[in-house]
């Protein structure tokens, strides 16, 4: 009897997890954005895959990209430091790198405040 109490407070668990699920997959994203726009999945796909590629080579080159109301993406410099192994103790060095940053723009922030 407790047992099967147990699954099905696991199974209302896991719907309840399943119907929370907030996060789009690409393929679903694709599926939003031509359902959303009466365009194809093959359309779809393409505009994402050109916003994508446009950022990732733009902010490769190191050029900030602002579109005002959604976010600015930007490059931080992070300086080296160091770090330790945490399966051995040992020290080592981290070099310094480039972080990508996003800052979200206030339309944006306030689209998910509603």
């Amino acid at each position: 009897m407790a047992l099967f109490v147990l699954m099905v407070k696991l199974n209302e668990l896991v719907t309840i997890i399943l119907i929370r699920r907030t996060t789009m997959n690409k393929q679903e994203f694709i599926n939003y954005i031509s359902d959303k726009n009466n365009c194809t999945k093959t359309e779809a796909e393409k505009i994402i895959n050109t916003f994508t590629d446009a950022v990732m080579s733009s902010v490769g080159e190191g050029k900030e990209i602002l579109l005002i109301g959604f976010g600015q993406f930007c490059i931080t410099k992070v300086p080296a430091k160091t770090g330790r192994n945490p399966q051995t103790g040992k020290s080592l060095q981290i070099s310094a790198h480039n972080r990508v940053r996003f800052k979200v723009g206030q339309k944006l922030k306030d689209s998910c405040n509603k």
